[in-house]
C-alpha cells in the first residue's frame, strides 16, 4: 500500500497501524505459494496460458473494483478481500507474463526481455509511489 496515503486509509477505515499492515500482509502471505501454484497450472494444460490471463486479470478488476466500494463504505474486511483477490491476480499475472516471454523471445533474447518488463513493472510502482499523492 502506498505510504503517502497511510494517513487517509487510517481515516477512512477507522483503523491502526497494525491493521494498514494487514493490508500488504494479506497478499504477500498468500502469494509465497501461489507463484509455484500459477505456474504448474499455466504448464499443465489445466488452464492454458490465455485462460490464466484472462483469469487473473479478471480478479485484479474485480479486486480493484471491490477496493473501491469499501473505501465508499468504510468496510475494513470488504477491503482485506479485495487486496486478497488483487494480489492473486497480479502475482500470478506476473508469472504468466514470463511465460509468454518465454514463447515469444527466442533464448538469446528472453535475458533482456525479462529484465526489460521487470523494469517497466518497477518504473509503475516508482510511478505510482509519485502520483497518488498528487491526486
Amino acid at each position: 500500500m502506498p505510504a503517502p496515503v497511510q494517513s487517509e486509509i487510517l481515516e477512512r477505515y477507522d483503523i491502526e497501524n497494525v491493521h494498514y499492515n494487514l493490508l500488504y500482509a494479506f497478499d504477500a502471505y498468500i502469494n509465497i505459494l501461489l507463484c509455484f501454484l500459477t505456474g504448474l497450472l499455466i504448464n499443465d494444460k489445466l488452464l492454458g496460458l490465455r485462460r490464466s490471463i484472462l483469469l487473473f486479470v479478471g480478479l485484479i478488476l474485480v479486486g480493484n473494483l471491490l477496493l473501491t466500494v469499501s473505501a465508499y463504505y468504510g468496510n475494513f474486511t470488504m477491503a482485506l478481500t479485495s487486496r486478497i483477490l488483487m494480489g492473486i491476480g497480479v502475482e500470478c499475472q506476473n508469472v504468466t507474463f514470463y511465460a509468454l516471454i518465454a514463447l515469444w523471445f527466442t533464448h538469446k533474447e528472453h535475458g533482456f526481455a525479462s529484465s526489460a518488463s521487470a523494469m517497466v513493472m518497477r518504473m509503475g510502482m516508482v510511478a505510482s509511489g509519485y502520483f497518488t499523492p498528487l491526486l
